[in-house]
């Protein structure tokens, strides 16, 4: 089964940002785990309320074959964080997919991710992508 890290941040993810993929990509079989700064219950910029089993610091890419960087307004403070930018420059040297929604782009930008690089999209991660 593939495994994807959802990284979001303490507060006001942007709710549809984070559930609609989620929920694609479980109905895929695919296996999400949310972290963020803080394990815990962590609500959304809409309300919703979901919980990040893991801290950034304990992510390890060895156990993911992709991360995904979830936006909304919280994210603003976070697009330059260190901790964030070395998740996605640890897994983008594991070869491993890095995705970012919304401002999350900026996180991948900081890190130098953007330039020359193909972007991609669900259907990459599906392996369902049309020719």
């Amino acid at each position: 089964m593939k495994k994807i890290i959802f990284i979001i941040p303490p507060k006001d993810f942007r709710d549809a940002e984070l559930l609609e993929p989620k929920q694609i990509l479980e109905q895929a079989g695919i296996s999400i785990t949310i972290a963020s700064k803080t394990a815990g219950t962590i609500v959304g910029a809409d309300g919703a309320e979901v919980t990040a089993s893991l801290k950034a610091d304990e992510v390890n890419p060895n156990n993911y074959d992709a991360i995904a960087f979830i936006g909304g307004p919280g994210m603003v403070d976070f697009v330059d964080d260190e901790q964030f930018i070395d998740l996605a420059n640890q897994f983008n040297f594991a070869k491993k997919i890095v995705a970012a929604i919304c401002v999350a782009p900026m996180i991948l930008a900081n890190a130098g991710l953007l330039i020359g690089n193909r972007k991609k999209s669900y259907c990459h991660i599906l392996e369902q992508c049309p020719n």
